[in-house]
């Protein structure tokens, strides 16, 4: 199983860290959430257990309002999204994590989300807080409390 040496590499982190282990058992499951994504999959943005495309984004259907998301990156390929994203969006992560977690997380908008999701090495986006959405036939507003 793909999933066993990250989750023993989360594992010894969190003990060592002494997350909470709400905290510990989120960021499994997006590592889990991450293993799991095959290769080539078009990476999505997931807000409250809805996933959206960059086509979603730009067609209008979705609208999402500036929060806090976790990112997930190809493995060895977050310093490189990182000097990208401080390139081109002037930004920079809030928690970077260990060069050994393949993601990070900060405040992010739509925009910066739909720049990401057109991203090869980007896996996925998680919001990382709760969130609620206008259902159709309105377009998706999706807001943070």
């Amino acid at each position: 199983d793909n999933a066993c040496p990250q989750q023993a590499r989360l594992v010894d982190l969190f003990v060592n860290m002494r997350f909470s282990c709400s905290v510990a058992l989120a960021i499994l499951a997006l590592v889990q959430l991450a293993v799991t994504t095959s290769a080539g999959e078009v990476p999505v943005v997931t807000i409250h257990g809805r996933s959206y495309t960059a086509d979603d984004i730009e067609s209008g259907k979705v609208k999402i309002a500036k929060g806090s998301f976790i990112v997930g990156v190809e493995d060895g390929g977050k310093s490189k999204l990182l000097a990208a994203m401080k390139q081109d969006l002037s930004w920079s992560p809030k928690f970077r994590y260990s060069e050994s977690l393949p993601m990070f997380a900060g405040i992010l908008d739509q925009s910066q989300i739909l720049w990401l999701l057109k991203r090869s090495d980007v896996k996925y986006v998680e919001a990382d807080s709760e969130v609620h959405a206008l259902e159709e036939p309105m377009p998706h507003t999706v807001v943070f409390p």
